[in-house]
């Protein structure tokens, strides 16, 4: 028996799924994960990933993204990405990666019916439908409206959007609450969420292709270079989350303060001029607190736009921040991309 003599990488960081899904010793997983998720009539035997190089140089950058484009051989093109926490534009996101991938099929002179469908998959290890608590995969695509007879038949489902749970899947099939079909798919979440569990070790031994994936996550784990990759971006990671948490922390701070002084002052004036007009005593009761009720609203309302502002002024600052796009500072900080571009101009001149 092998003996395991490091610990093995987790799947569910980005760069450690496309290492061992990219790669030509994982190709057979990536084929039988995607048969499990897209559970389509005829199975897929083969897939040819697009972007199977890891760009060692943008590891540290979190802002890049680590996902896989595969073609089918139908021509359907897939992009799966591991993400291991759910922000609160994924699925906008979702939906501009697919549109995106739509319209770089053409070049220029190509025909509209060289367009292949596209399917964008995000396996996500957080909760991201809490009120279903027995579904771990919503899908989206396409569909005509009405219930007259289908028309235009080749825009059903030319794109789709997958979203997939991974650790309520792996709690719904270790409890046994999966139906028959979908059981599959659970075992292959399962290996991504806990590839070193008993249960897992149990289902490799009645599915090869599974047994074949821990064999060359193993395999993987023991090299050098792949766990220095890791850690190189599970610190990203963390650094990250830490600025965010950090920017976000000193933003509501400032936030909460500039929001009470406004609301105490408008209250104040509002509810004595208000007090004043209709009589000290019923004046002044209702005055102040209608005027303080409004005056804290608008108070937050203006201190949430100043907290997000604030924290595009500090991801601007900071150099492992300030390269990101637009569109993902936007994401980020819940400002659209013509303030962040507004706000990265003046700090340009």
């Amino acid at each position: 028996m092998k003996k395991q003599k490091y610990e093995l990488l987790s799947p569910t960081l980005d760069v450690v799924f496309k290492m061992l899904f990219a790669s030509k010793r994982g190709r057979q997983a990536l084929i039988e994960l995607l048969n499990a998720i897209l559970k389509p009539a005829s199975k897929i035997t083969s897939v040819e990933v697009l972007n199977p190089q890891i760009p060692k140089l943008l590891v540290e950058d979190k802002g890049t993204v680590l996902d896989i484009h595969a073609k089918l051989a139908d021509g359907t093109l897939v992009d799966i990405e591991m993400q291991m926490t759910s922000k609160t534009a994924l699925p906008k996101r979702a939906l501009y990666y697919a549109t995106r991938m739509y319209s770089s099929e053409l070049k220029v002179g190509d025909q509209y019916d060289r367009l292949r469908p596209v399917i964008v998959i995000f396996l996500v290890a957080e909760d991201l439908f809490p009120s279903r608590p027995r579904d771990f995969e919503v899908a989206f695509s396409l569909q005509q409206e009405d219930t007259g007879s289908p028309v235009m038949e080749e825009l059903q489902g030319e794109i789709r959007l997958i979203f997939v749970e991974i650790i309520k899947a792996f709690r719904l099939w270790q409890e046994r609450q999966l139906p028959p079909d979908d059981v599959t798919l659970g075992a292959w979440l399962a290996f991504l969420a806990a590839p070193n569990s008993q249960i897992v070790k149990e289902a490799c031994m009645s599915m090869p292709e599974l047994k074949d994936a821990k064999d060359a996550l193993e395999d993987l784990s023991a090299k050098d270079e792949a766990r220095e990759i890791a850690r190189l971006r599970e610190k990203a990671r963390l650094d990250m989350d830490s600025i965010m948490a950090n920017a976000k922390k000193e933003g509501r701070a400032e936030g909460r303060a500039e929001g009470r002084a406004e609301g105490e002052a408008k209250g104040r004036a509002e509810g004595e001029a208000k007090g004043r007009a209709e009589g000290e005593a019923k004046g002044r009761a209702e005055g102040e607190a209608k005027g303080r009720a409004e005056g804290e609203a608008k108070g937050r309302a203006e201190a949430k736009a100043e907290q997000s502002l604030l924290l595009l002024k500090k991801l601007l600052c900071d150099a492992a921040t300030s390269a990101f796009s637009n569109a993902h500072l936007a994401e980020l900080t819940g400002l659209t991309e013509a303030e962040v571009a507004k706000e990265r101009a003046m700090r340009s001149k």
